[in-house]
């Protein structure tokens, strides 16, 4: 009895999570839109309709592109483009990850047949990533990376050949480079150990 109301608990949270993250993405598309000019040259790209929907059709958002600005209405058919789960729990695992800016549930999924994409090859790449940018838009779209430093430094990471370092910038001239100290809120180190 308790495993079977924990399954329809769960079932519950996967529907209710992806009739209202597909419900919402239209308006959250035109609300970033009108706080970034890039992200709106990004809708302007292409004219399509984008259909986010479950394998059995139970349940899609139609996603219309138009010069720029986004409208949506529930449905499973006309789409030019679409994004097809083979169960809501699928859904919720790709989108939640996607919102943290992990795409691992996303690869796994596709991979395992759990989520397919259809349509132009040009189209639905364009809608994938649209998707990922979202969740990076503060990111991508307003700078919002680097830790201010109490001198008014900027300090960022970067790769180089022998590591990651950290660059400090102000006043858009880098002012120096140094090896990356690890503080205690990064991760831990770890070791491998073969055979």
């Amino acid at each position: 009895m308790v495993d079977k109301l924990t399954t329809d608990a769960k079932n519950l949270f996967d529907k209710t999570f992806l009739k209202s993250m597909s419900f919402s993405l239209d308006k959250l598309l035109n609300v970033l839109a009108k706080a970034a000019p890039e992200f709106r040259k990004e809708l302007a790209k292409h004219d399509t309709t984008a259909c986010i929907k479950l394998r059995d059709n139970s349940y899609g958002r139609l996603i219309f592109f138009r010069g720029g600005q986004v409208t949506g209405k529930n449905g499973t058919q006309g789409a030019e483009v679409e994004m097809i789960f083979e169960s809501e729990a699928a859904a919720r695992r790709v989108m939640s990850g996607q919102m943290v800016g992990k795409t691992a549930a996303f690869v796994n999924t596709a991979k395992n047949g759990g989520l397919i994409l259809n349509g132009p090859d040009e189209k639905a790449m364009w809608f994938s990533s649209l998707l990922l940018k979202i969740f990076a838009f503060d990111v991508l779209y307003l700078g919002n990376y680097g830790t201010m430093m109490s001198n008014g430094e900027m300090r960022y990471v970067t790769g180089t050949n022998g590591g990651p370092v950290y660059v400090y910038v102000k006043n858009g001239k880098i002012i120096r480079v140094s090896p990356i100290d690890l503080s205690e809120d990064d991760a831990e180190s770890f070791t491998i150990t073969a055979r």
